[in-house]
């Protein structure tokens, strides 16, 4: 699976983030199939990798909102959903190694601050 079938992400903190990954690819003059992988970053910055390996990161999510009501450093969960808003397994969507490294630490350090 490729993450062009990825229409939205959507990040839990205290409350949900919703990304619309075509109003993104629009903004940000790509097509969503050269997309390579997608990741919640932190402080809400959703992070696109290209094919070509061009990092997209947009943090629009920050306007408007008050930075203070919620511990936005690291999300609680993140999902990735088509256009129909099924959840896909991360485990399934193509990516590398080293980045699925980098998202198991995320992990990792999310349950450590948890506890």
């Amino acid at each position: 699976m490729s993450y062009s079938k990825v229409k939205t992400v959507r990040a839990k903190y205290n409350t949900y983030l919703h990304w619309d990954i075509e109003n993104i690819a629009e903004s940000y003059k790509f097509n969503v199939d050269d997309i390579k992988q997608i990741q919640v970053g932190k402080w809400t910055d959703l992070i696109i990798t290209l094919k070509d390996d061009t990092v997209i990161v947009d943090n629009s999510k920050t306007d408007g909102i008050s930075l203070w009501d919620t511990d936005w450093k690291w999300s609680d969960k993140v999902t990735y959903e088509d256009e129909c808003f099924e959840e896909f397994d991360y485990y399934d969507l193509e990516y590398d190694r080293e980045c699925l490294e980098e998202q198991q630490l995320m992990e990792e350090e999310n349950a450590d601050l948890a506890r």
